[in-house]
């Protein structure tokens, strides 16, 4: 369906920048609507993949005890709107 020159699953955070450093002209696969829509249009830009969609690290939301809140940024807005 799609022409990809590779595509990798990071395993970990270190995996993914690992990932990109060794293939700096790869693209972040998170959601997938952006990159979905220019692999649609062959854009040759997107040919190269790391799909980071699983990672544990990017994930969730957590209040610090000087009560700063991180929001991962593959937080998705189902879980911002769930988490209590």
């Amino acid at each position: 369906m799609f022409d990809f020159a590779s595509y990798h699953r990071a395993a970990t955070l270190a995996d993914a920048i690992n990932l990109l450093a060794d293939n700096p002209q790869a693209k972040l696969l998170a959601g997938g609507t952006d990159v979905l829509i220019q692999l649609h249009h062959h854009n040759d830009r997107y040919r190269h993949i790391v799909d980071i969609h699983n990672l544990a690290e990017l994930r969730g939301i957590t209040l610090a005890e000087d009560g700063s809140l991180r929001i991962g940024s593959a937080t998705t807005f189902t879980q911002l709107i769930e988490d209590p």
